[in-house]
């Protein structure tokens, strides 16, 4: 989905994590609390509105649920923890808590892109709005192009760019 979606990080030239949708990370001493800083302004397709931790929170979750995803039982073992949590103390923070330590491996694959393993964010209102079905064929992500037409299966159509991007309008 290049284009159409992003992630938490990416990847840079000298292959170091950068910030991408979150624009800090830090990790407790214990390993246990990882707290994301998300860049503000953010905008997601077709009119969903601003990006928050609670779109993070609840994309990590659906990956996490999911039977498609390559990395849900990483996603799992990490944002559902059953001795875990995931609060929003405010719009632009998630705190993260594993339940245990776990390895910052997993969650940099489930951060950064390019990786077919990432987490991307998506709008948890659209969602709401028109149901999974829907959305899985028309997603609202926060890339700088939208999926104008798709058919299961076969194609996305990515011919419409996002005006006022937060990167730039392609």
């Amino acid at each position: 989905a290049i284009g159409v979606t992003e992630s938490m990080a990416m990847y840079d030239v000298d292959g170091e994590l950068a910030p991408m949708l979150a624009t800090s990370w830090s990790v407790s001493e214990d390993f246990i609390t990882w707290t994301f800083k998300l860049r503000q302004g953010v905008q997601f397709q077709k009119g969903y509105g601003e990006m928050t931790a609670e779109d993070v929170a609840w994309s990590h979750e659906m990956i996490a649920t999911s039977e498609r995803h390559p990395s849900a039982s990483d996603a799992w073992n990490i944002w559902l923890n059953e001795n875990g949590s995931v609060t929003t103390p405010d719009d632009y923070t998630v705190a993260l808590n594993t339940g245990e330590p776990f390895s910052d491996i997993g969650i940099k694959e489930l951060m950064a892109t390019p990786r077919s393993s990432v987490a991307y964010i998506v709008s948890k209102k659209q969602n709401d709005e028109i149901g999974e079905d829907e959305t899985n064929r028309n997603t609202a992500a926060t890339g700088p192009w939208e999926i104008e037409e798709s058919r299961s299966a076969e194609f996305w159509r990515l011919m419409t760019a996002v005006e006022d991007h937060w990167r730039r309008t392609p």
